[in-house]
């Protein structure tokens, strides 16, 4: 009855609502789409003919060399006259660094621009079988054009030449014009940002060609690696292009002549509009720029209040259908909600009493109530997170023991008796559970989980019932965040007049039996083995391990630093005979404050 009052009512109101706002919104969307796609395109376009307005003289002036070169029949040996002839067309093209002359022999003359020493250099590299493959290389394209991406060795900076191989009746070198990508960087910088953003190119997906911001990062290029990555730059927007994007929405407006991406960074909405660009290289170049999604499309907020304003009219049709129904439905979604509180172990969240009409109704949210509080006081003795891994993981009936390869984790209080000699009962009792809280806090932020309390001793692990593959690495950090609670905690402590706790840690990777164990009518689910014999007996072996200024000492084993990765921070204690074991084990001390501020 209820849901026939609602949907009668939210017909009558809603459907006419929302006819007009398709229609409204679907003008104003197309227009809006249609403007976003031009102003993209524009922006993109800008800046791809600021780039193409930059490198397309360079081969119209070559070529003109060239020709010059042949009509005057100039030779690598004219020297003078090739410098004269190469400075005027630097002059001509002041985006050029370097012009070049290889002969077929391996004869090089180069010219440099604003260079006021070794401005010519003529040099013999036919003894450089790399350079001579490379000639051969132009010889056999017979066709000018843009080379890959170098490394200049002279100044360490990125280069990419344009390359006229020159042919009389047979191959006898090439004219090389070399472009500073750091320029091209810099000529970027001549953009007006508000308007088009921060203007970039790219080689391949990942590779920065030229950027205004491109820092003193060619220290560490290579040939193999000429080029920057998107995240070495300096640009934190660039660095997430690539990231995972905002729903398809805005993406549709922007398609077209021009790709995008509208991405979510640092509470920020960025959009980057990328274009191929071809024919300077062999790989991919995309000339792209990001801005704001303010910026390009202004447009969108007003969109925005009109498809507010719709919504806030829908939203009091569905208040006035709601408020009818009101008093059928709400008694039901709360007995619906209190189960799902049980059903998702939400034992400790306040659930309203509330009454109703209906006995049927007012009996099952009384049952419900019963069976919340029951569980709750359960749940005391069961460790939550393990029984929620378990029903998530469609566990049903008792789990059977199985082999499988954990690691554990086990804490002792150094001096525990001798300062619970000093407490009251209330006192120890206190101290426990906040010791305990503390610990717990750290091993459920690391994915573990704490199996049992042993006096003032816990043990933990990771690995079950859900596979981990970095449990042992997990283990470490959740022994180095302890330290830290640890210490602070002490802090306090010791303000206080009170004395600082020392805790020991044991920590060891290897197969147990995990699983159900005890008796038909009680068990636990836990871990049994070898391996957790070991983590115990190294916790031991950690109360002999000298702590320094520290208050917390951690021991693991070799295999645990293994499974970490072997890069955890540690010093071997050597081989050692645990307590009643026969073989020896390598024992190492993690350090636990390098570990805290990695």
């Amino acid at each position: 009855m209820a849901l026939f009052v609602f949907l009668g009512v939210l017909a009558a109101v809603a459907i006419p609502l929302v006819i007009v706002y398709a229609l409204l919104v679907g003008v104003a969307l197309s227009n809006t789409n249609e403007l976003v796609r031009d102003k993209a395109a524009i922006i993109v376009s800008a800046v791809e003919d600021h780039v193409t307005g930059y490198l397309d003289p360079i081969p119209e002036q070559i070529d003109e060399v060239a020709e010059l070169l042949d009509a005057r029949g100039l030779t690598i040996n004219d020297s003078e006259a090739l410098d004269d002839l190469f400075q005027a067309a630097l002059a001509a093209t002041p985006q050029v660094a370097t012009l070049s002359y290889a002969g077929a022999d391996g004869q090089v003359l180069r010219v440099y621009r604003d260079r006021e020493t070794d401005r010519v250099l003529f040099d013999d590299w036919s003894d450089d079988p790399a350079f001579m493959a490379t000639l051969e290389t132009f010889a056999d394209a017979a066709t000018p054009g843009w080379d890959g991406i170098f490394i200049a060795e002279a100044v360490n900076r990125p280069f990419i030449n344009y390359v006229f191989p020159l042919y009389g009746e047979t191959f006898h070198g090439v004219l090389i014009a070399s472009v500073s990508l750091e320029e091209l960087s810099r000529y970027l910088l001549t953009f007006e940002k508000g308007f088009l953003g921060t203007p970039f190119l790219l080689r391949g997906a990942d590779n920065v060609l030229a950027h205004p911001q491109l820092p003193d990062l060619y220290e560490e290029l290579t040939d193999a690696a000429p080029l920057p990555r998107l995240d070495e730059i300096g640009d934190p927007e660039l660095a997430g292009m690539w990231r995972g994007e905002l729903d398809g929405d805005h993406m549709n407006r922007f398609s077209g002549s021009v790709s995008a991406r509208v991405v979510e960074l640092n509470g920020e909405t960025e959009v980057f509009l990328y274009r191929p660009l071809h024919g300077y290289d062999t790989a991919t170049w995309y000339v792209a720029t990001h801005l704001p999604l303010s910026t390009i499309a202004p447009q969108l907020d007003r969109l925005d209040i009109l498809s507010t304003a719709a919504l806030a009219a829908i939203i009091c049709a569905f208040a006035i259908s709601l408020l009818l129904s009101h008093m059928l439905t709400r008694p039901i979604r709360r007995l619906a909600a209190a189960m799902r509180q049980i059903a998702e172990l939400q034992f400790d969240r306040p659930q309203e009493s509330m009454r109703s009409a209906f006995v049927e109704v007012e009996d099952a949210m009384a049952a419900c109530d019963h069976a919340r509080r029951s569980l709750r006081t359960f749940g005391r003795y069961v460790p939550r997170k393990l029984v929620r891994k378990l029903l998530d993981g469609d566990h049903t009936g008792r789990m059977p023991g199985t082999q499988s390869d954990i690691t554990v984790l086990f804490t002792d209080i150094m001096g525990f008796t001798a300062m619970s000699e000093r407490m009251s009962a209330v006192e120890l009792e206190e101290f426990l559970n906040e010791h305990f809280a503390l610990l717990d806090a750290c091993i459920e932020a690391n994915d573990g989980t704490t199996d049992k309390y042993i006096g003032d001793s816990l043990m933990a692990f990771w690995g079950a019932p859900e596979r981990q593959d970095d449990q042992a690495l997990r283990a470490c950090q959740a022994a180095a965040a302890i330290a830290r609670v640890i210490r602070d905690n002490n802090d306090v402590r010791e303000r206080n007049g009170l004395d600082r706790v020392q805790l020991r840690i044991g920590i060891h990777s290897g197969p147990v039996v995990v699983g159900d164990i005890g008796s038909d009518g009680r068990v636990n689910y836990t871990v049994v083995g070898d391996s957790v014999n070991i983590a115990e007996r190294l916790e031991e072996l950690a109360r002999h391990v000298p702590h320094g200024n520290g208050d917390v000492v951690a021991v693991i084993s070799q295999e645990t630093a293994n499974r970490a990765g072997g890069e955890l921070p540690t010093y071997s204690l050597g081989q050692h005979v645990l307590h009643g074991r026969r073989g020896r084990i390598e024992a190492l001390v993690l350090d636990l404050d390098r570990m805290s501020s990695a």
